[in-house]
């Protein structure tokens, strides 16, 4: 007679196990236990599920994020491009161009040195609302405050010093670019689009070169036009200045952020202006109204604050006075200044490139120089030409022509690479 014996297993389940019994020739106080063998039975596990960490969830969170952030740029870019796809410039009328063409022929048929191409872009001086008339006594009444005239002039008195005593080999030509080619921003040209802000343009291109050389080239940081043109309050704005040393004044005191060209997305605040009014446009932009809002925050993904991508210069300095363009109580400080000179100016201009990189340079300009070329311009004298209104460029180096034997100083314009030689600018040495 079979009977089911219970077998215990380690896993607490029970299994029952068939056994024949021993015969019955036991003792009645004696039970005889059967034990069989029992193999193990394995647990089926279920499968474990491991917690996803919290630093997944906020790693996609933070992508998501990201992700948004890169389209919300993509729309507006898009929607800033289509906005400015149509020119803005207006076609020459019959009578502009023609008196235009007069002057490009003119100049090509009396060997200036220099030659002209008709640029479609170009104003006459005459439509002109950015003349000897216009005032910016609302925006720009003091050039530079009255109690740090003192400490510019001490700054420039103890550099055209140091310039005089230096004793430097001043080569026949130079180009900053050959002397410091690893510094990115000295080869830079840029389009100051509907803006007068050519004086911010270059001086921003000059404390940018003036930094990656101050650096051995280890700082390449593009100094933002954008932020210099909004926030610096007494410089000018979109209507330009009337004291371009203000710019570096502004640099040392408070200081400026990065930023690149516009559509570059480079830097804390790049440039807001679109090139699409030609070059030069014509300056009813150069307005107070085109002038960008000083924010002093960066843009979104651009992963420094604001008050962390400032810098600021030590000294600041301007090695040719002109009393001209200032008023009236400077007049002892630009006195002094051409005083140290000592009829120098050339002299110490070249020293200080050679040996610090390149310079804000400002002077009037009149309508032929937008019809340039080539060569070394000088100003067409006649009745066919009037002039424009002063403009500021970055002066790189010089150098002798070698057909006429003529010195030139070597600039970048603010106008874009189609004007001139590859945005470039030669200019006679007078």
């Amino acid at each position: 007679m079979s009977s089911d014996i219970v077998a215990e297993v380690a896993n607490d389940q029970v299994i029952l196990v068939e056994a024949d019994p021993k015969p019955p020739h036991i003792s009645s106080n004696t039970s005889t236990i059967v034990r069989n063998t029992v193999v193990r039975a394995k647990k089926d596990k279920k499968p474990k599920h491991k917690r996803t960490p919290w630093t997944y969830f906020q790693v996609l969170a933070l992508g998501i994020i990201l992700l948004f952030l890169i389209l919300a740029c993509v729309i507006i870019e898009t929607i800033s491009r289509l906005k400015f796809s149509e020119a803005t410039w207006t076609e020459h009328t019959k009578d502009q161009k023609k008196h235009h063409i007069k002057i490009v022929d003119s100049v090509n048929a009396k060997n200036l040195g220099w030659t002209a191409s008709y640029n479609r872009f170009a104003s006459l001086a005459s439509d002109e609302i950015f003349s000897s008339q216009h005032s910016m006594s609302d925006h720009n009444t003091l050039f530079l405050p009255r109690k740090s005239a003192k400490n510019e002039l001490e700054d420039t008195e103890e550099h055209i010093n140091y310039l005089l005593k230096k004793d430097v080999s001043i080569p026949e030509s130079f180009d900053a670019r050959l002397k410091w080619p690893l510094c990115w921003s000295i080869h830079q040209i840029f389009n100051q689009a509907g803006c007068g802000s050519c004086w911010s343009v270059s001086s921003a291109a000059v404390m940018s070169d003036r930094i990656c050389i101050a650096s051995n080239g280890t700082i390449q940081k593009q100094i933002s036009v954008n932020d210099l043109t909004s926030c610096c309050t007494n410089c000018g704005g979109c209507e330009g200045t009337e004291w371009a040393l203000s710019a570096f004044s502004y640099w040392k005191s408070t200081g400026i952020v990065s930023g690149g060209s516009f559509g570059s997305g480079e830097g804390c605040r790049p440039y807001t202006k679109p090139p699409t009014c030609g070059g030069p446009c014509s300056s009813k932009y150069y307005d107070k109204k085109e002038t960008p809002s000083c924010t002093r925050t960066c843009q979104p993904l651009y992963g420094v604050k604001y008050e962390d991508d400032l810098s600021k210069a030590s000294k600041v300095y301007w090695l040719r006075a002109n009393s001209l363009l200032i008023q009236q109580v400077y007049t002892d400080v630009t006195s002094r200044i051409n005083q140290l000179l000592q009829n120098k100016t050339v002299e110490i201009i070249q020293k200080d490139v050679l040996l610090h990189g390149p310079v804000l340079a400002c002077f009037s300009i009149y309508e032929d120089l937008q019809h340039y070329k080539s060569g070394v311009y000088n100003i067409l004298k006649t009745y066919l030409v009037n002039e424009l209104y002063g403009h500021c460029v970055r002066l790189l180096g010089w150098g002798i022509d070698p057909q006429s034997q003529k010195k030139y100083w070597l600039m970048a314009n603010s106008w874009g690479r189609d004007f001139g030689e590859n945005g470039e600018l030669i200019t006679l040495i007078k």
